[in-house]
């Protein structure tokens, strides 16, 4: 669950967005959490597809710092990287 929520975090942030409070974690089964996976995948590439250069070259607020869009996607996906390995 936990990657899940960083995926629609990351991309709210990146959009510039405060990220919605993210649901209470419930434990799955593994075919209902790599179905739930794979709808986040996909509302997070809704949501960054329309992003052009300069849109990705702004900066927005992340964690108390100044950083670019696409930094806080590179975050994202490094981030997601070290839980699924």
């Amino acid at each position: 669950m936990h990657i899940i929520q960083s995926l629609d975090f990351g991309a709210e942030m990146a959009l510039g967005r405060k990220p919605m409070a993210s649901a209470a974690v419930v434990s799955m089964d593994k075919p209902t959490t790599l179905a739930q996976l794979k709808t986040a995948v996909a509302a997070a590439q809704k949501k960054i597809e329309p992003m052009r250069p300069g849109t990705l070259a702004r900066e927005v607020d992340f964690f108390s710092q100044k950083l670019s869009a696409r930094a806080v996607l590179s975050q994202t996906t490094a981030h997601v990287g070290e839980h699924i390995g």
